[in-house]
């Protein structure tokens, strides 16, 4: 998976899909926070920055996202339904995305040929900026 944040595109599995901005800073939390399993309600005030307000629209970005990145929307390996609570993002689940490289606007990228995308390598909106992930 290759994201470059200062033209919202993203490269999965060999193919560049366009983003949104929104669906950027989605898949920007979820890199954040790898095998976490993230309530909608957390999404809406991480994302969006609302503390209060219908999680609709989380479900509904969650599927664009998925209609984008997943080989096969209906059945989702990267972000998952976690009933009950909410939604997991699982890099590793496939090894595809075992050459992550994160550019930011207009700056070069990084390369790593085998580690995983590091949350502090996710660079993304003043909103996501300097929240590190949950630690268990």
């Amino acid at each position: 998976m290759v994201i470059d944040v200062g033209r919202r595109r993203v490269t999965v599995f060999g193919r560049e899909v366009m983003l949104k901005a929104l669906e950027l800073e989605l898949l920007s939390y979820f890199l954040m926070h790898p095998d976490e399993p993230i309530t909608r309600a957390r999404l809406l005030e991480a994302v969006w920055g609302y503390s209060i307000g219908g999680t609709a629209t989380v479900t509904v970005h969650v599927r664009r996202l998925r209609e984008k990145i997943e080989v096969d929307p209906a059945n989702p390996v990267l972000i998952r339904t976690v009933w009950g609570i909410g939604y997991q993002f699982s890099p590793s689940s496939r090894d595809r995305l075992s050459t992550p490289c994160v550019t930011s606007c207009g700056g070069a990228g990084r390369q790593r040929s085998s580690s995983p995308t590091r949350p502090e390598e996710v660079l993304t909106s003043p909103r996501l900026q300097g929240q590190a992930p949950a630690r268990t």
